[in-house]
């Protein structure tokens, strides 16, 4: 992000967080004074350096830095310094720092002036804005350092690149049978995990909210089952429209932004497995390399790279150029748009094959730029079809190359990202 902001020719500075982290944590008594004196620190020199805003991962900087009070204001680090900050969000926040953020949502927290989110899809943004209490919240894809992710010479040993991560819940003695099918009953196998795991956790959730809750936790659990490309505020919003006994308990859990994180986390959770599923159905099918942590609950075949300490940022499109196809699955911690791996893919010179998403076709064109697929046998014909014809293989990739670097590189970000500081800036003025 900072050296696309730096092509979209916008001076930086950096500040490294974890240098004032290890200082909170050698001296825990002294964290508050600590803070309000960075903030101080730095308040002078956003000043001096004629800084017009900041930006950092999740809401990481807030909570190191420390409110200040100047000319008898209290006010949060970035008041104080009279710039607005970019909480830029790589996960939904429902579940960031463990989910310990829920505690705050609504309460006003993330609704300073001085604030502006960024999340890398729509969904996620109107939850934020209409649930959690956010302020000024903007959707923008993400993007990719074409300079790191690139093709390389490099010799082809792999059909298939994943690249994973962690997260992949364990699997049930049925999914492990099923890994094994040659059409494996992945609508049975996810009506398993929704009766019982996903209905017990929204019953336990639910349990002081009241029957009219309760029906409407459960009905939003089926639409999981059955519309699970329609973003989940949309659902709740249909139900309640579509229902009127439904009405009063879909309000009374959008009123809730904590009943709405563990709710709707307990709907997402039905599909978390797929993932895991669908890379160790083709590795038994393709040869195939898995990038990164890996759950060794989950008994996926060929080459393991980088083992549980993942592979390093910059050896990641290496990894990439050393395959014919990558493949991505999500593993639904939201509902639209996708994350960065096919965009990373796509830029070191492979075809990605894609689980199916809403708002996928929005950034790389399925059939042209990528693959996309609904069932393991789905992605099993997208992959070998793409082996089998080494000319359209090449066309694809070139394709998704180019729209990266035509349209999907975090130069391309940038500009949205100072539209929004610009417009926080403007409404800190006051004007």
């Amino acid at each position: 992000m900072i050296l696309g902001f730096e092509r979209a020719g916008h001076a930086w500075l950096a500040l490294d967080l974890d240098a004032i982290w290890s200082e909170h944590t050698a001296n825990p008594t002294r964290r508050d004074v600590l803070a309000s004196g960075l903030t101080m620190t730095l308040r002078q020199a956003v000043q001096s350096q004629g800084i017009d805003a900041t930006c950092a991962m999740w809401h990481n900087a807030v909570s190191t830095l420390g409110f200040v009070t100047i000319e008898g204001r209290s006010l949060n680090p970035f008041e104080a310094m009279g710039v607005p900050h970019m909480m830029y969000w790589l996960d939904a926040p429902h579940w960031a720092h463990g989910g310990e953020l829920r505690e705050v949502f609504g309460t006003g927290y993330f609704r300073e002036r001085s604030i502006v989110h960024a999340i890398n899809n729509e969904a996620t943004a109107s939850e934020m804005r209409e649930v959690l209490g956010f302020g000024r919240t903007v959707s923008v894809p993400y993007g990719v350092n074409p300079e790191i992710f690139r093709p390389h010479d490099v010799p082809i040993e792999h059909d298939l690149v994943i690249n994973a991560g962690p997260g992949d819940p364990s699997p049930t003695p049925e999914m492990l049978a099923a890994i094994e099918s040659d059409d494996p009953p992945m609508e049975a196998l996810s009506r398993d995990v929704a009766e019982r795991i996903a209905r017990p956790q929204i019953r336990t959730i639910l349990k002081d909210a009241g029957d009219a809750a309760l029906s409407a936790g459960l009905a939003l659990l089926e639409t999981q089952l059955t519309d699970r490309h329609t973003p989940m505020l949309a659902r709740a919003h249909r139900l309640a429209e579509q229902d009127a006994s439904l009405g009063e308990g879909v309000r009374a859990i959008l009123a809730s932004p904590r009943l709405w994180v563990d709710v709707s986390g307990a709907c997402r959770s039905v599909c978390a497995w797929e993932r895991a599923f669908v890379s160790c159905w083709l590795s038994r099918r393709v040869r195939t390399a898995v990038v990164g942590e890996f759950s060794q609950s989950w008994p996926v075949r060929g080459e393991r790279i980088g083992g549980s300490g993942g592979v390093a940022y910059e050896d990641l499109s290496r990894c990439y150029s050393a395959g014919r196809v990558g493949l991505n699955v999500m593993r639904w911690q939201d509902d639209q748009g996708t994350n960065i791996k096919p965009l990373e893919m796509a830029a070191s010179g492979i075809a990605p094959v894609c689980g199916r998403r809403a708002g996928l076709e929005a950034i790389l064109a399925p059939g042209r730029e990528c693959e996309v697929f609904d069932t393991p046998r789905g992605a099993l014909e997208a992959v070998r079809g793409l082996l089998a014809d080494e000319h359209r293989r090449r066309e694809m990739a070139q394709a998704a190359r180019a729209r990266v670097l035509g349209e999907h590189t975090w130069a391309h970000r940038a500009p949205r990202f100072v539209e929004a500081l610009t417009r926080a800036s403007a409404e800190m003025r006051g004007g």
